[in-house]
This record gives structure tokens, C-alpha cells and sequence, in this order.
């Protein structure tokens, strides 16, 4: 297994993309720049968020690209930067001791 992580540190999360995206009732969005997926798909890196006073939560690049395209969470910002948006409870919550 690779240990190459990408992170990304957010300040909170997507907390009204389970009705734009239609998941499950309250499950919060994590974004990324697509450019930045196709990075981690690429090397093969974990994605670590980092969500501040939330925790942190990881996803292996493949599992998240299928949810993206799955609910076709993608997310145009006034920038025009393309964002993924990836579904909270798809990732797993790190436990750190």
C-alpha cells in the first residue's frame, strides 16, 4: 500500500450538499479542485481532509472518484474552478491516539 497522502485542510463542510446532490438527509460535502483528484487517481495518493473543530477524514482516490461520478458532485465556483464533492459518510474518520 502507498503512504503518499494529499491534504486538504477545510474550514467546514459542505453542510447543504446532501440536498443538492440528493444523498441521505444531513450527510455533509467535502470538496477538492478536480484537478486535485485527478492528481491523487494518478499517484495513487490518499486523501486526507483536514476539517477544522470536525475531524479528519480520509478516502482512497479511486472510492472517491466513483462517488463524485456516481452523484455527479461536481461544483462550479464564481472562479470557475471545478470542484469534486465528495460525499462525508464515503470517507473514514481518522482516530488519532
Amino acid at each position: 500500500m502507498n503512504s503518499k497522502e494529499i491534504i486538504i485542510n477545510l474550514k467546514a463542510p459542505y453542510w447543504g450538499a446532501w440536498k443538492k446532490y440528493k444523498w441521505t438527509k444531513g450527510v455533509e460535502g467535502l470538496g477538492l479542485k478536480e484537478e486535485t483528484l485527478k492528481k491523487a487517481l494518478r499517484e495513487d495518493s490518499t486523501i486526507v481532509f483536514k476539517i477544522a473543530r470536525y475531524g479528519t477524514y480520509k478516502i482512497r482516490p479511486v472510492k472517491a472518484s466513483l462517488a463524485v461520478n456516481t452523484f455527479k458532485s461536481y461544483y462550479t465556483t464564481r472562479d470557475n474552478t471545478r470542484l469534486a464533492v465528495i460525499p462525508r459518510s464515503a470517507c473514514t474518520k481518522v482516530i488519532r491516539i
